[in-house]
């Protein structure tokens, strides 16, 4: 069995490589259109960075307010008021942790647009 698994790798290698040869050969077309500049992709970044800064808020406000009606909701009983208080605890610490982060890319990404400007 390991032979015949061995002799099959084998042989579909063998089938491969012409391909891989020939598309070696073929030389690529240069590409028009404008080129793109260290500004274009930090916006690109920065973009992409906002729409996960507003998604998590929108993650950790459910938390807090599900934290919320675990802790309205408990009635007297501890496990589901204790339940309630380490979600909303959580949901706090990573608020605190995402907006941080968010805050540090942010500086980042201005000073690669614009270092000067930052360090005056």
């Amino acid at each position: 069995m390991r032979k015949k698994l061995i002799l099959g790798t084998g042989l579909s290698l063998l089938l491969v490589v012409p391909v891989f040869a020939q598309e070696a050969t073929a030389p690529t077309p240069p590409i028009s259109g404008t080129p793109i500049t260290l500004s274009d992709i930090v916006q690109t970044v920065k973009d992409v960075l906002n729409y996960i800064l507003i998604v998590s808020g929108l993650v950790v406000t459910g938390f807090i307010v599900w934290a919320g009606i675990l802790i309205a909701t408990a009635r007297g009983n501890d496990t589901q008021r204790k339940k309630g208080m380490d979600t909303l605890k959580n949901a706090v610490i990573g608020a605190i942790i995402i907006f941080g982060v968010g805050v540090i890319a942010n500086t980042l990404a201005s000073f690669a647009q614009a270092p000067t400007q930052i360090l005056q």
